[in-house]
């Protein structure tokens, strides 16, 4: 039985996730060195890790475990949450590579979206870091993301590929449908998840396990909001068949989500969106935009392709 398949009965709910990792963060850092192993981790140095012990942790497709890293020779801790596959079709380099393709993407996008609309709501993409480790002769491709778990706060998640999509905040749909009107219909974050918290939330929550800036230098005023997307996943017109990616499922999921989806309730119009939804379309003059925003939309689609 392959990862998808056995999602019914092995996916856990968020709050059993939460409690586990909250459990586990309570966990002593072990002072013996052979439970620490070599692990590769962003910037070329030696790091090892200590995985945590706990029940195993079920995400969609991924299990996850909680880890400590350190660089070799000192004593500075990161604690960090380890995604790795749990179909071995995708334990590999490139399925974890797109991950962090997606990150840099939506990170692009977060950034133009929170300097050129005068929004309360402002987006941050959770940072994520592509890793690799062996457990005996075998080879384990992951990701390593710092924890966001603010207490009181609820999990928010708005899937087109359930049965009957449910939608916790039609501002989540607003970006949505901001971020595909951009790629003129070809892409969709597909599970759009994480958290909406207040200005003083997400900077306690950050500065737990973060020594960078996650909102790029962009000032968050006080009466902000900041809506924190945590693991997504973009889905294109070409289906799994052409990307080679297991997680992409199409244009039916698209059409999904816009069956589904209600500009005037969203509020899409904030954005200069034009309501109408069209998927995959191949016309340079089709814009997707009203007339006073498309010049500004037409340099980010520009500067895309050089970034990205």
């Amino acid at each position: 039985m392959s990862a998808s398949e056995s999602d019914s009965e092995y996916e856990q709910e968020y709050e059993e996730i939460h409690k586990i990792l909250s459990d586990g963060l309570k966990t002593p850092v072990p002072k013996t060195s052979h439970k620490w192993h070599p692990i590769e981790w962003k910037d070329g140095k030696q790091y090892e890790f200590f995985r945590v012990p706990s029940e195993k942790i079920a995400g969609s497709c991924h299990e996850l475990f909680l880890a400590y890293i350190r660089e070799v020779g000192t004593s500075s801790i990161s604690v960090r949450i380890i995604k790795i596959a749990r179909d071995e079709r995708e334990n590999c380099d490139l399925h974890f590579q797109q991950e962090v393709d997606t990150f840099n993407k939506l990170r692009v996008l977060a950034r133009w979206t929170n300097s050129t609309f005068k929004t309360r709501i402002k987006l941050c993409i959770w940072p994520i870091e592509k890793i690799k480790f062996t457990e005996g002769r075998k080879i384990v491709w992951g990701i390593a993301q710092p924890p966001f778990m603010p207490s009181g706060f609820e999990f928010c998640k708005v899937d087109c590929n359930s049965d009957q999509p449910i939608e916790f905040d039609p501002s989540s749909q607003r970006y949505q449908h901001l971020f595909s009107a951009i790629y003129k219909g070809r892409e969709l974050v597909r599970d759009w998840q994480g958290f909406r918290v207040p200005t003083s939330v997400f900077v306690e929550e950050a500065s737990k396990y973060l020594k960078h800036d996650p909102m790029d230098g962009y000032s968050l005023e006080r009466e902000n909001e900041v809506m924190v997307l945590i693991d997504p996943v973009i889905i294109t017109a070409d289906s799994c068949f052409k990307s080679g990616n297991l997680c992409d499922i199409g244009t039916s999921s698209m059409i999904e989500w816009g069956n589904q989806h209600k500009c005037g309730k969203c509020g899409c119009g904030y954005f200069g969106i034009k309501t109408k939804l069209l998927w995959n379309v191949d016309i340079p003059e089709m814009t997707f935009f009203k007339d006073n925003i498309c010049e500004r939309v037409e340099e980010l689609r520009r500067n895309i392709k050089i970034i990205l």
